[in-house]
């Protein structure tokens, strides 16, 4: 018995210390506990409105931008854009009403003869995330998926695939990430398709993988 206080007090310090590392969409959207999985009624008592019936509108008013309206509503430029196709040229015209989401994510239709299942495992998320912050359906054929920025390609028209090589001869800074940015001399929102390197001035450019040359130049910025 003089044992027991301190297996407690172990098991205690495994379980803070796993808790620490979970992911951010764990501790907002907690798995079911074992003892209620399978139990549909039970479950979807648990579970949160659907992302998407907490969707609210918004108004542009004079003055206001996309990067004001996101950072308004604790959101990214992109998660808008994605939501309302009249942003996407970066700019917010006066007047118009948006769909304003609960947190960032991308709305997503579900492909006929596909699930939600499939939906987790193409962005990468965990499904019991996925299937709480949707409200428990178990057929829906739109979803909202939580921590995807939208880009105009879709995920499932990207080439994935890793590059064979490094494209410079050692390791550089990155002037410009990939993904949508803001434009330091308009402040617009742009999307950049490609990462900006930064390296000296006669720097060689490694041909990374087989391929054509579609372009040699300056195009300036």
């Amino acid at each position: 018995m003089g044992k027991i206080p301190t297996f407690v007090g172990m098991a205690f310090c495994l379980v803070v210390a796993a808790s620490e590392k979970s992911a951010v969409a764990d501790e907002i959207f907690p798995a079911p506990p074992p003892s209620i999985q399978g139990t549909p009624g039970i479950t979807e008592s648990l579970c949160p409105k659907p992302a998407l019936d907490r969707v609210t509108r918004h108004t542009v008013v004079p003055g206001e931008t996309l990067q004001s309206i996101a950072s308004k509503y604790n959101l990214i430029s992109a998660t808008l854009m994605g939501m309302n196709p009249s942003l996407r040229q970066g700019k917010a015209p006066v007047g118009a009403e948006i769909l304003i989401p609960p947190y960032n994510g991308i709305r997503v239709q579900v492909p006929a003869g596909k699930t939600w299942e499939d939906v987790a495992k193409t962005y990468r998320i965990r499904a019991d995330v996925l299937y709480e912050v949707n409200g428990c359906q178990k057929n829906p054929r739109v979803v909202f998926v939580p921590g995807v920025n939208w880009s105009p390609v879709s995920l499932a028209g990207r080439n994935n695939r890793k590059l064979a090589q490094y494209p410079l001869p050692t390791t550089a800074a990155i002037a410009l990430g990939y993904g949508w940015q803001i434009n330091p001399v308009s402040n617009e929102v742009a999307f950049h398709s490609g990462i900006d390197l930064l390296a000296e001035t006669g720097t060689s450019v490694l041909a990374v993988d087989p391929g054509t040359v579609a372009f040699a130049g300056d195009r300036g910025n």
